[in-house]
């Protein structure tokens, strides 16, 4: 079934925000951001801004800057987050070379069927593990002169080479495939007595890593995977509510299935790997300056003082 709409200028799309009641102070202004960022993509802030959603009415004093300072707020938090997940996997990539190569006394752990749950991973695995090196000795430097050196063309590179080519993904999937007591030291390395909920953290870190890198919308999102919540580890992070209520006739928000509970791990683990860090300190900023609802994030009120966050 195709629904029954036609394409639309630019200006017939602002003259509809104008009969909705949005004030345009700068049409040329609102004009190249429409353009430029989408009708449909910044669409998906204006519904804050809209008390009644079949109408599609604005209340009253909502201008087109409300809406774009809430999405330049949004890109600027995605960027920040990318910062923050890429220490966390380069910190997983280090750990599992590290750890698994000197306890299997392997660099080629990750080719070893007994590492793994069953042969069938290991096997899913290293296809996986081929697919990617089709075509990386053309990319990356450090594989086009292992096999240059190397004696058989269909060898795999050792873990320490390997593992810098998998994405965040097949970090999480390899994580979820290995034996409980391999998964056990990697956890405990960031102080996680859990192996579940280790492996839970890490898979909800890769799929918000997609999240920003896809620059898809992270401001009142709901998360379709809700990352297992604690109960040995429950000590080390903060209590989460169960739900936030909001204004009379609006649905509670349930904070594990939005970004605050996935800013709480992932602040969880910067601390472990860097305990003088200072990036809470940067979101904090960045809330601040632009002043938008955070609880639609899932956040509740009096978060920021939980000695949790350590600022």
């Amino acid at each position: 079934m195709k629904f029954d709409k036609q394409a639309e200028t630019i200006d017939n799309l602002i003259g509809k925000l104008v009969n909705q009641g949005l004030a345009i102070n700068d049409l040329k202004k609102a004009k190249r951001y429409l353009t430029n960022i989408g009708f449909y993509r910044l669409s998906a802030y204006m519904s804050i801004f809209q008390s009644n959603t079949t109408s599609r009415r604005f209340n009253k004093g909502t201008s087109f800057d409300d809406i774009l300072n809430l999405y330049v707020f949004d890109r600027k938090l995605r960027l920040l987050l990318l910062d923050a997940i890429e220490r966390v996997e380069i910190a997983i990539r280090a750990n599992i070379i590290d750890i698994l190569s000197l306890k299997h006394n392997n660099p080629y752990f990750y080719t070893d069927p007994n590492v793994f749950f069953n042969h069938f991973s290991c096997d899913k695995f290293i296809a996986k593990i081929r697919d990617t090196l089709k075509g990386s000795d053309k990319r990356e430097t450090f594989i086009k002169h292992y096999y240059s050196h190397s004696q058989l063309e269909n060898e795999l590179p050792p873990s320490w080479m390997m593992f810098q080519l998998l994405t965040f993904k097949q970090l999480s999937v390899f994580i979820d495939s290995i034996k409980h007591g391999d998964a056990k030291l990697l956890s405990n390395q960031f102080n996680l007595k859990n192996t579940k909920t280790f492996s839970s953290w890490i898979r909800s870190l890769s799929d918000l890593r997609n999240v920003c890198a896809h620059h898809s919308r992270l401001w009142n999102r709901i998360f379709g995977t809700i990352p297992v919540i604690p109960h040995l580890d429950a000590a080390m992070i903060i209590d989460i509510p169960a739900k936030i209520s909001l204004l009379e006739n609006m649905i509670p928000i349930k904070p594990h299935r939005k970004l605050y509970f996935q800013i709480v791990i992932l602040w969880f683990f910067l601390k472990q790997i860097n305990p003088k860090s200072t990036w809470v300190s940067r979101l904090i900023n960045l809330l601040k300056e632009y002043n938008i609802p955070i609880e639609h994030m899932g956040f509740p009120n009096d978060w920021i003082n939980d000695k949790f966050w350590n600022v």
